[in-house]
């Protein structure tokens, strides 16, 4: 439904032999490295030595471990670069085992499942260094980047295609254990049945009340569904981990509907299965690896959603017969409207007023005309002057094509200079440029996202933090302090760093392009360069004039974003529009189908 049923379907369609007998072997060499880590070399970054700790053997179990499997193979195979794999099955042997990776310099650590998360809070903070990803749950520490769900949004979908398939009225939901994942599956479920039935019975049991291994207890799983369909629920949402199979066997036994989850099980019992709501735990591993191979991080955890990928419901050869051509329309269409924000899966509210301004043509444009820099910002703008370079344009025009597909529109893009553009949008002329530079500046002119004065980072096109860059000393163990205080440094022109710079007294050159800022560092013009910490990291990656020249330091100097302005003659006349593409462009910048790009510009540089 969302563009990945090819692969999902690839996914299922493999020879389940081969795949048994594969990962049997990996759970044989579960210590041991399968290929050399990869380096990153340049300005400081750290080693990428990536391996991933699983609270079970990682077997087919056709649902959560076979994801995170999934992920990890397609990384491998798209960059070339080996995750160890480890296992710790009891909370004891998980802490000792993290514990054993950390100290022998993997980073970053993939954790996944909340199970993990004492072992995670103890040995986290005993190397500082170590990047630790947590997968499926979100913690707050310095060194800790998490990659979690917004699981109401396919639940929704569950919810809406299990009340659709009841003929008694009842459905149920059948979760491992009241935790808050679980939870918020629960919520989606309920509130995508009572958008279809307002009056239909929800059931609802956990495991954990029955069993000791609420995660895989299938016999309890199977004794429980009985138990549901007895009391006249006919169709039932099971989020219960191995659990589940048992309630999928039962309902075979019985002929009665069930709905999967994790992966996509509907070929698990054809006939039996409605669908299946599929986390794209593949997803967050691709995702958090290529985000710590290129330090694309830029706030402590990511959500993926619908919009990101993250989720979908499964519907395939098995699942359209059970559902229908017309459910699947209705499914197709309540999906849209939880991307673009007017249906809320929690609650079930549909702002009917924004999707009549999404739909009607007299509420949104046919076109929309955009400045970009006319001076290459790379990689966020490829080329200079007045074309932009294809097949690969910049990271910022990616994101803005996928939003143009998305909202249906057209954008036709002006290079000019910053000046100019500004002057542009101030008459008019245009109805948005793109802001890489102080977002305050075009509080006179036009509208960002937020308040005046108070732009929305949340809703930022591209985010970033300040950072600090140097000649390598000849010595080694030469590094600058936090307190290190460089005099004259070169920052971007109008930039937020400039200004703060000048506010601690130092002297400040501007410059707008980032290769001219480290050429002058090279040639000693200045002592530093303060940058965007995204697009230097990855330049300093990609050019070999730099590496081993460069040093990024520790100076705190906050941080960044690129903003969508548009002009306020604009915005006064499709307010709506506006609102949800800053919306719409907030979630791409986190989603993997932006983010898989980045290789592709650094490997022609």
């Amino acid at each position: 439904m969302n563009g990945w049923g090819w692969w999902i379907e690839g996914w299922r369609q493999r020879n389940l032999a081969l795949r048994r007998l594969v990962t049997v072997l990996l759970t044989v060499l579960l210590t041991t490295t399968l290929a050399p880590a990869a380096e990153v070399p340049a300005s400081g970054l750290s080693l990428f030595r990536p391996a991933i700790l699983f609270n079970s053997a990682p077997l087919d179990d056709s649902g959560f471990n076979a994801q995170l499997i999934e992920g990890i193979e397609r990384f491998e195979h798209r960059y070339d670069v080996a995750v160890t794999r480890f296992v710790g099955a009891d909370p004891e042997q998980r802490m000792q085992r993290l514990e054993t990776i950390a100290s022998q310099g993997y980073s970053p650590i993939l954790v996944p499942s909340s199970s993990s998360t004492p072992a995670v809070l103890a040995v986290a903070p005993r190397y500082p260094a170590t990047t630790f990803v947590t997968l499926d749950y979100i913690l707050t520490l310095p060194n800790v980047h998490s990659v979690a769900f917004r699981e109401a949004e396919v639940a929704f979908l569950a919810g809406m295609a299990a009340a659709s398939r009841s003929s008694s009225g009842h459905v149920g939901f059948m979760g491992a254990q009241p935790q808050s994942v679980i939870r918020e599956f629960r919520r989606g479920f309920e509130a995508g049945a009572r958008f279809i039935n307002p009056a239909i019975d929800v059931h609802e049991v956990y495991l954990s009340k029955h069993s000791r291994r609420p995660w895989d207890d299938p016999d309890q799983g199977a004794r429980l569904a009985a138990e549901l369909y007895a009391d006249g629920v006919d169709v039932l949402f099971s989020v219960a981990g191995r659990s589940g199979l048992g309630a999928m066997a039962e309902a075979g036994r019985q002929r009665r509907l069930v709905i999967g989850v994790d992966a996509n099980q509907n070929a698990l019992f054809p006939g039996v299965v409605l669908t299946s709501a599929v986390k794209r735990l593949d997803e967050a591993v691709y995702v958090s690896l290529i985000n710590e191979r290129y330090r694309l991080w830029s706030a402590s955890h990511k959500m993926l959603g619908l919009a990101q990928g993250g989720l979908s419901l499964a519907i395939d050869e098995y699942s359209r017969p059970l559902l229908g051509e017309a459910l699947v329309r209705h499914l197709e269409m309540a999906e849209r409207k939880i991307v673009l924000g007017v249906l809320d899966p929690e609650t079930g509210y549909e702002n009917t007023e924004l999707w009549q301004a999404l739909t009607d043509s007299a509420f949104r444009p046919e076109a929309l005309t955009l400045v970009l820099p006319d001076e290459a910002r790379f990689p966020l703008v490829v080329g200079s002057g007045d074309e932009l370079v294809q097949p690969r344009p910049g990271l910022l025009v990616d994101a803005l094509a996928i939003a143009e597909e998305r909202m249906g529109i057209r954008i036709d893009y002006v290079r000019q200079p910053r000046r100019r553009g500004v002057i542009s949008l101030r008459q008019g002329g245009v109805d948005a440029l793109v802001s890489v530079t102080d977002p305050a500046l075009f509080d006179e002119v036009g509208r960002l996202p937020g308040e005046p004065g108070r732009p929305d980072r949340e809703r930022a096109l591209m985010l970033w933090n300040w950072a600090t860059y140097r000649l390598s000393p000849e010595q080694p163990d030469d590094l600058p302090t936090s307190s290190w205080l460089p005099s004259p440094v070169l920052a971007p022109t109008a930039s937020s760093a400039a200004a703060r710079l000048r506010a601690m007294g130092l002297e400040v050159y501007e410059n707008p392009r980032l290769e001219s800022r480290f050429e002058m560092l090279l040639r000693g013009r200045v002592q530093a360069v303060v940058d965007y910490d995204l697009l230097a990291d990855l330049l300093l990656t990609a050019d070999e004039r730099y590496r081993g020249r460069v040093q990024r330091v520790p100076l705190d100097l906050g941080e960044g974003a690129s903003y969508l302005v548009f002009s306020k003659r604009f915005y006064d006349r499709y307010p709506e529009f506006c609102e949800l593409m800053w919306n719409q462009l907030s979630e791409i910048r986190e989603s993997a189908e932006l983010w898989d790009r980045v290789p592709s510009y650094l490997d022609e540089r």
